[in-house]
């Protein structure tokens, strides 16, 4: 994990994935500078000369507070809170954060995301956000963190698949994930991937996930403030890095409980190959997207408009 020579800043992401679609994407949202960490392990070892395991202590700290920031749900957790969780007896889909979806711009435009990225139009519009997990391979851990070096994303510190495969700018192919984060509803792959005359799911199914990605945009465009109020600090514990990325959303969470039941109902309970329905999360993994929202887009039309009502009454 040690960062390489120079002086220059290592870049530090995560993996997220689509409430929407269930696609995949890594996002650096922090870096390792070296002075920070010449600064933390000489604070920390103020007494000797500095040692390469000091250095490596230091920057093992730094990458559990951007870890910290990413779910502080489990970062805030009581050793008992924890051990519960990975039990499976608490998990969730509780903290999303806004980022931009390629999947769900393709499926809203029907345009390829470069051709979208390419057209001087979008420069002057706001980029449109989806709703993401950061993802875990293990109940009760803190999402892996993955450093940039020489152009690939490896591995530095947590649960994860030690290299990634990534399409710039920033996909992740969900084959990869597919055996080790078994999902009953697979991502959905737009219907401007498809070959001409390629059979796919009928206009009338697009258009109902089209009008989905928009609800939950107004929803997510007028929620109120919220903060995630976490437990109180013990005497001596770390602050976080920095505020949390992301926030708490319970009624985006209802609305994925709902779209498993969905999804569920419509296969009468029966789990899609390769998937190990009825077994502990611990044992399937940690934090990720079973179903992705507009697998079930008519199912949660109804749902998803009385939310948004709601919340323009209120």
């Amino acid at each position: 994990m040690a960062m390489s020579g120079g002086n220059a800043a290592v870049e530090v992401g995560f993996i997220f994935q689509c409430t929407l679609c269930g696609s995949y994407s890594l996002f650096s949202v922090d870096a390792l500078d070296p002075v920070e960490v010449s600064r933390n392990a000489t604070h920390c070892a103020p007494r000797h000369k500095l040692l390469a395991k000091d250095v490596h202590n230091a920057e093992e700290d730094l990458l559990l507070g951007i870890q910290r920031r990413l779910m502080p749900m489990v970062a805030t957790l009581s050793a008992d809170e924890a051990d519960k969780s990975r039990e499976g007896e608490t998990t969730g889909l509780g903290h999303f954060v806004l980022l931009p979806c390629a999947a769900c711009i393709e499926i809203s435009t029907g345009r390829l995301y470069s051709e979208w990225l390419d057209d001087r139009a979008n420069l002057s519009q706001p980029a449109p956000l989806a709703p993401h997990v950061a993802v875990t391979f293990e109940a009760g851990e803190l999402p892996p963190a993955y450093m940039l070096k020489a152009n690939s994303w490896s591995l530095a510190q947590g649960v994860g698949p030690k290299d990634l495969e990534v399409k710039k700018p920033h996909r992740l192919p969900a084959g990869q994930f597919r055996v080790i984060l078994p999902p009953d509803a697979p991502a959905l792959r737009p219907s401007c991937w498809a070959q001409k005359d390629a059979e796919g799911d009928p206009e009338e199914v697009w258009e109902r996930r089209r009008t989905l990605i928009d609800i939950v945009a107004k929803i997510v465009a007028t929620r109120p403030a919220q903060s995630f109020p976490g437990r109180p600090r013990p005497k001596g514990e770390a602050l976080l890095r920095a505020p949390p990325i992301g926030e708490p959303l319970p009624w985006l969470a209802a609305l994925c409980s709902e779209a498993e039941e969905a999804w569920r109902s419509e296969n009468h309970g029966r789990a899609p190959k390769g998937s190990r329905r009825g077994a502990k999360i611990s044992e399937v993994g940690g934090t990720f997207v079973r179903v992705p929202l507009l697998s079930v887009a008519e199912e949660l039309q109804y749902s998803a408009a009385a939310l948004l009502t709601e919340q323009e009454e209120s």
